[in-house]
């Protein structure tokens, strides 16, 4: 869909702030992370990136086509990158230079902008404020440290972020329009917004619900929409499953053997690891395939002020982008008080925000998608110890509550709310933009 004029200072402003934060994070990196040629990528980037507990992985598989990342819970991410990987391939050997880092960020440039112009585009045609509230709306979103964060570290999130804005802008222009999401709609919406993040397709099948009711379950359209796109995901993880990933961990499996025989720092290194995740990590519902990212001994009052809604929305300055499997421990407080009310203000209005669109069907469903969420980290414990990466898959919900408290308040109570997420907006890119910067230049 072409840009609107008035979307065109909002695609190039996410351009060229998505554009400097990858730079950022680029220029950032050791020499060798552009090494060309037949080398150990696993220890390269495994081992020497770290931030906040985003993955490296697909660096790994740019580079050489290994995949690291859980095929379970990301079965079309390999496929989405293979392009890249085919290009870097040819790139390599001509020049002599990985062009992974280079690749990926030019791809998190693009996915970042356009899941910009699609959330404002959420906030003028399906929510109807006006250009100004919206232009704020989505300058406050991206303000937010787990976004901030998204759009340039080399994960899947950025990715994920496209895919349920779109799905929700979708899903709400039809339901505002009265008309159905379409079978094929719901299919390509589903396949890509499951393949990078399995888990995220239930919110392709709540938007379904939302536009068009039953007839979600009706034979032909639940086949179309849900089961095609659920056996293409299957044979794709089976055929790298079988192709990649199995010959790779024996690989890896006799490897590990011969480190362990010849290397007894590796051993205790190797055990110190293991000791720090049972000490700062919750304890499973068990030791199986997606069960062991579950978590029910972490204190989950704590998880919320802290991560939840403390990292997530402005970074704590101790242990700053420190990974929480290896160094930073589940919790860390703020030194000072002042980021507690800047936390509460923004819990504040986002409850305030529900309230006044309680009558909406779309804020009904943003909330049954951040719900969902909220059940997998909070019920489940999924990923709770560094639930503060997972923004990208509900915080939108939040200043979408905020348009609701700009439309449903009388104009000088507006005005006054308007003004007040201004300057949070200003203080969360302010104090969030300082701490990124600052980590990454030194």
């Amino acid at each position: 869909m072409a840009l609107r004029r008035e979307e065109v200072p909002v695609a190039v402003a996410a351009l060229l702030v998505t554009a400097a934060l990858n730079v950022l994070l680029v220029q950032s990196y050791p020499a060798m992370f552009t090494r060309g040629g037949k080398l150990g990528f696993w220890t390269i980037f495994y081992k020497h990136f770290c931030v906040s507990g985003f993955d490296a992985y697909s660096y790994i598989y740019l580079s050489n086509e290994q995949i690291y990342f859980e095929l379970t819970r990301h079965p079309l991410f390999a496929a989405v990158l293979w392009p890249l990987y085919a290009l870097n391939q040819w790139l390599m050997p001509l020049t002599g230079t990985n062009w992974a880092v280079y690749l990926m960020a030019a791809a998190l440039v693009l996915s970042a902008t356009a899941a910009a112009v699609t959330v404002f585009r959420i906030f003028r045609r399906v929510m109807e404020t006006g250009y100004a509230d919206a232009l704020l709306l989505t300058a406050t979103f991206f303000s937010f440290a787990s976004i901030m964060l998204t759009v340039m570290v080399p994960d899947h999130f950025c990715f994920s972020l496209l895919m349920l804005s779109l799905t929700l802008y979708i899903a709400g222009r039809l339901m505002k329009e009265r008309k159905p999401l379409r079978a094929w709609q719901t299919a390509l919406l589903f396949l890509f917004t499951a393949g990078i993040t399995l888990s995220n397709g239930v919110k392709v099948g709540i938007a379904s619900l939302f536009a068009n009711g039953r007839r979600t379950f009706g034979p032909k359209f639940f086949a179309v929409a849900f089961v095609v796109p659920l056996l293409i995901m299957g044979a794709l993880a089976y055929g790298q499953y079988t192709g990649i990933i199995r010959p790779q961990a024996a690989r890896s499996e006799r490897l590990e053997k011969i480190h362990m025989a010849k290397d007894s720092n590796f051993v205790k290194r190797h055990e110190a690891h293991n000791r720090w995740l049972k000490a700062n990590q919750g304890k499973a519902v068990a030791d199986k395939p997606l069960l062991k990212w579950t978590d029910v001994t972490t204190p989950r009052g704590k998880s919320l002020v802290e991560n939840l809604f403390g990292e997530s929305i402005q970074l704590h300055r101790d242990y700053l982008l420190k990974d929480a499997s290896q160094s930073r421990p589940t919790f860390v407080e703020y030194r000072h008080t002042y980021s507690y009310i800047v936390e509460f203000a923004v819990v504040a209005l986002f409850v305030l925000g529900l309230w006044c669109g309680r009558g909406s069907r779309f804020v009904w469903l943003c909330m049954s998608c951040a719900g969902f969420d909220l059940l997998l980290h909070f019920v489940l414990g999924f990923g709770l110890n560094e639930v503060y990466i997972m923004g990208a898959h509900w915080m939108l919900v939040v200043p979408v509550a905020y348009a609701c408290l700009l439309k449903g308040l009388r104009p000088k109570f507006a005005t006054a709310t308007r003004l007040l997420l201004l300057g949070l907006t200003l203080f969360l890119w302010a104090y969030n933009g300082t701490l990124i910067v600052g980590h990454f230049i030194q």
